[in-house]
């Protein structure tokens, strides 16, 4: 599936996950239950610093993160505690995007001022590099594989990945638009890039090809086959979503040492220093 062309159509006011309103929707955060609606309602607390709330924000949503993963792992079908795991995961996304949505365009609510910060755009991507690496394998290709696709539009669209506000209908303006920042300012870039790279290592590990190298008999299961899979997603996803001029790296900006000297001599120096 393309999926830079789908989320480029994607209409964020009708977008729906689950029984959720669009995050477009002002009352978002009024239909969020359980612990994630506790998570929002003080991140939007109007007597908090953005940066303390944002900061908090991710502090609380790691550590729900975290107990989730735990008790997907321990639990021993695993099915239900992953669904769990997968819609707290899709939410906490669909909440991010909001909150930056309603930071950007609302002025008139001081519960969102300030909250359209660098960390709350790439929280999703944290959250989903935890998951990842702390579930095992199998099911973290199984959680990626349900529950990553859905959220593209968010993840790979306006705010998040673009820093633009997404387009609307009729005459475009700055307003509705917004203006796409510099591939060097994109705060999710470096995170996707290192959530990819992270987890394409674990999966190498378990393919066929990595397996005969290590003289181990392949039984061509079903697992290595989902592993593959995955490969080649992420492999896609990585060729869509990055334009070929990104150097991929995760320095690209190189910054120059001016704590270094080097201490040279002049011509006196060394004809004295060889008498």
């Amino acid at each position: 599936m393309d999926w830079a062309a789908s989320v480029k159509h994607v209409d964020m006011s009708k977008y729906r996950h689950d029984n959720l309103p669009s995050p477009e929707d002002p009352l978002f955060l009024d239909s969020l239950s359980g612990s994630l609606r506790e998570i929002a309602s003080a991140a939007t607390d109007p007597l908090s610093e953005p940066s303390v709330s944002v900061e908090q924000f991710e502090v609380q949503l790691r550590r729900e993160s975290f107990r989730l993963i735990s008790a997907a792992t321990v639990a021993s079908a695993g099915s239900g505690s992953l669904s769990d795991l997968g819609a707290f995961w899709s939410h906490a996304t669909l909440t991010c995007w909001h909150l930056i949505f309603m930071s950007e365009t609302d002025s008139s609510d001081e519960r969102y001022e300030g909250l359209a910060q660098p960390q709350l755009r790439k929280l999703p991507i944290i959250l989903l590099e935890d998951i990842l690496e702390s579930c095992p394998l199998p099911m973290a290709v199984e959680f990626f594989e349900k529950y990553a696709p859905p959220m593209f539009p968010l993840l790979f669209g306006p705010l998040l990945w673009t820093l633009s506000l997404p387009k609307k209908e009729g005459p475009e303006s700055a307003a509705t638009t917004g203006t796409p920042a510099k591939p060097s300012s994109m705060p999710c870039w470096l995170p996707f890039l290192k959530l990819a790279t992270n987890f394409l290592k674990r999966l190498k590990l378990h393919t066929p090809e990595q397996l005969l190298e290590q003289n181990t008999k392949v039984t061509g299961s079903l697992a290595n086959v989902k592993y593959q899979n995955a490969v080649s997603s992420i492999m896609l996803i990585l060729c869509q979503v990055y334009p070929l001029a990104d150097k991929s790296a995760y320095r690209p900006l190189g910054s120059q040492n001016d704590q270094a000297m080097t201490l040279l001599e002049d011509e006196d120096e060394f004809e004295a220093e060889r008498a």
